[in-house]
């Protein structure tokens, strides 16, 4: 749908340039109304749950449209284990324990369509970390930095993970860090970005990290995945063992994020990754283990 968008764009910029000489008619082909589907495992919850809403065309764009008559049934591990509750507004849920290592499939009948997709649900990851503080002087002032190293403890196979650091505000809500600082060889530096600030010894580095860490295992399998974040301050910490579905949907999502931000120069939107047949959207999972140090 994006780049039938930016297609029309283009088609109506160079018909604007020959306007002037010839008329022309213009005749373009809108995508059909197609229907997504979101939803996120999360291991060790009581309940899964998942949106459906329906793909409005260019004429509006921003139109969300819940469905409420469909038909969702999961699966765990090939075996049914129920049709989810509609609870309003094209949400559905299930009472059921998430199950670590189970893969979870899910068909959802909407009339004709049929939207399916599936998820293996990673492991709880075991987290541990040794801080470190430096006092550091500034004119008169003086000041303490916090360096904190982390060990994400990893299992054989391919794994991928996601750290975000999180501080909390004045009523009491915690909210994710924009940019981290943060080195290490297992660190994704695709949304790197340089700052000059870093020269100095107490900004660890002149990369600052943008929406998150990525971290993957490939050159590192079954060892200790190991980095250094800056903080000022003790912080909440969340390490997320993603499967290779919400990997590819985050770093497309941050991707994105970039260009709009203007850290990426190009002009062509990324395709978001999607994971669901004959729709849009993302049935993916993940077991979260979260610190506070």
């Amino acid at each position: 749908m994006i780049k039938d968008f930016f297609l029309y764009c283009s088609l109506i910029g160079s018909f604007l340039f020959v306007a002037c000489e010839q008329e022309v008619e213009l005749s373009i082909r809108l995508p059909e109304e197609r229907f997504a589907l979101n939803g996120i495992v999360k291991a060790g919850a009581s309940v899964i749950e998942v949106s459906l809403t329906e793909v409005v065309a260019l004429s509006a764009p921003y139109q969300r449209i819940p469905v409420t008559d469909a038909t969702v049934i999961l699966s765990e591990n090939a075996k049914d284990i129920g049709a989810m509750e509609h609870l309003g507004d094209g949400k559905y849920q299930l009472n059921h324990l998430v199950k670590e290592g189970a893969t979870y499939s899910i068909h959802a009948y909407l009339g004709e369509e049929e939207l399916t997709a599936q998820t293996t649900v990673p492991s709880f990851s075991e987290v541990t970390y040794h801080v470190d503080t430096a006092h550091y002087t500034t004119g008169q002032d003086g000041f303490l930095v916090t360096f904190k190293q982390i060990y994400i403890h990893d299992q054989p196979g391919s794994d991928f993970y996601w750290f975000y650091n999180l501080w909390e505000n004045r009523e009491g809500e915690l909210k994710q860090r924009d940019t981290q600082r943060a080195v290490g060889k297992v660190l994704d530096d695709f949304n790197r970005e340089f700052d000059p600030r870093g020269n100095l010894d107490f900004y660890l580095t002149d990369f600052v990290y943008n929406y998150g860490l990525r971290i993957e295992d490939a050159g590192f399998d079954g060892q200790k995945l190991q980095f250094t974040i800056r903080s000022g301050e003790p912080s909440f910490n969340k390490v997320m063992h993603v499967d290779e579905h919400y990997d590819k949907y985050l770093k497309s999502v941050v991707a994105q994020k970039l260009i709009d931000d203007g850290g990426i120069p190009i002009i062509e939107p990324i395709q978001i990754y999607s994971n669901v047949t004959n729709g849009f959207g993302i049935f993916a999972s993940e077991a979260k283990t979260e610190r506070w140090f």
